[in-house]
């Protein structure tokens, strides 16, 4: 995997994007990792009305699943006590991108190292479980623009019918939360767990 380093050649990139299938816009609200004490307030939804794909995070429990397994890969937790804060922000990144199949990602240059990190993580726990999941490649926010505080911007390569296009952003929720399921099941069946 190549590191981003040069935000000139991801700004020419990032010009058009490039996928085998048409792209869906989609926004997350990224209200579980916010929903701790000392963290900015989210937008309200309505913020999120000109996207396509409009999802909550609360809603996509996966998330966080992959972002503790994520973080577990690489703790060491019986050399030392657990650290009150076990995931970091490459950590949700990273489970964000493989639970939503994110083939792209709406990053500020500061934020170019996270999305590396997010991306080499992601292999880790596609190696060690056996997944197909791909790195996203970033789209460039021009360093003029602040990022979003609590929403995560980017693009799928889905189905309609799979990705909820056009429902609200409840049920549009509960159908992606579904088709991760179905497309990360040798995860969940590795964990024991059951894909719903």
């Amino acid at each position: 995997m190549n590191e981003v380093c040069d935000s000139l050649s991801i700004a020419r990139a990032s010009l058009s994007l490039q996928s085998a299938r048409p792209l869906c816009a989609l926004a997350l609200l990224t209200d579980v990792e916010h929903a701790m004490p000392g963290t900015p307030q989210l937008p309200p939804a309505e913020a999120l009305e000109l996207t396509p794909l409009r999802l909550s995070e609360a809603l996509l429990p996966d998330i966080r699943l992959l972002a503790m397994l994520s973080a577990t890969l690489r703790a060491n937790l019986e050399a030392a006590p657990t650290p009150v804060r076990l995931t970091d922000a490459s950590d949700w990144l990273a489970a964000r991108i493989a639970v939503l199949g994110l083939t792209h990602v709406l990053v500020t240059p500061a934020q170019l190292p996270e999305l590396d990190e997010a991306n080499r993580r992601l292999q880790a726990l596609a190696q060690r479980f056996d997944l197909s999941v791909s790195p996203a490649s970033p789209v460039l926010l021009p360093a003029v623009l602040p990022a979003e505080v609590g929403v995560l911007r980017g693009w799928c390569a889905a189905e309609p019918a799979a990705s909820g296009r056009g429902a609200g952003l409840v049920d549009a929720s509960r159908r992606v939360h579904r088709a991760a399921r179905r497309r990360l099941a040798g995860l969940f069946t590795a964990l024991g767990l059951a894909a719903d």
